[in-house]
C-alpha cells in the first residue's frame, strides 16, 4: 500500500515555477520594482518584465500584489520576514 499526497491547485502552481521564477516571486513579495528585480537577478529590463509576466500567467493572477499574497498563502515567504512599509505621519 503506497502513500498518496494531494495538493491543491495553488500549491501545484507553486511547484511548477522555475528557480528563477521563484526568485522573482520572493522579490515581488518584498515589494521590489522591476528595476530592483533586474539588478538583484542580473537581468535586463526586458527579461525582467517577461519573468514577471510568466509568473502572473502561470498563477493566473493580474497584479504583483496578488503574487505577493499568493506567496504568503503558499508559505513561500513568511510575513515575519517581509519588510514593513513606510507609513505616512499624521
Amino acid at each position: 500500500m503506497g502513500l498518496t499526497y494531494t495538493v491543491d491547485a495553488r500549491t501545484a502552481a507553486a511547484l511548477v515555477l522555475t528557480p528563477r521564477e521563484r526568485e522573482a516571486v520572493l522579490g515581488l513579495a518584498q515589494g521590489w520594482s522591476n528595476a530592483q528585480l533586474a539588478a538583484e537577478l542580473g537581468l535586463s529590463p526586458g527579461a525582467t518584465r517577461n519573468l514577471v509576466s510568466r509568473v502572473l500567467a502561470k498563477w493566473g493572477l493580474d497584479s504583483r500584489t496578488a503574487v505577493a499574497l499568493a506567496a504568503v498563502r503558499l508559505n513561500l515567504v513568511s510575513l515575519e520576514t517581509l519588510p514593513l512599509p513606510e507609513l505616512a505621519d499624521g
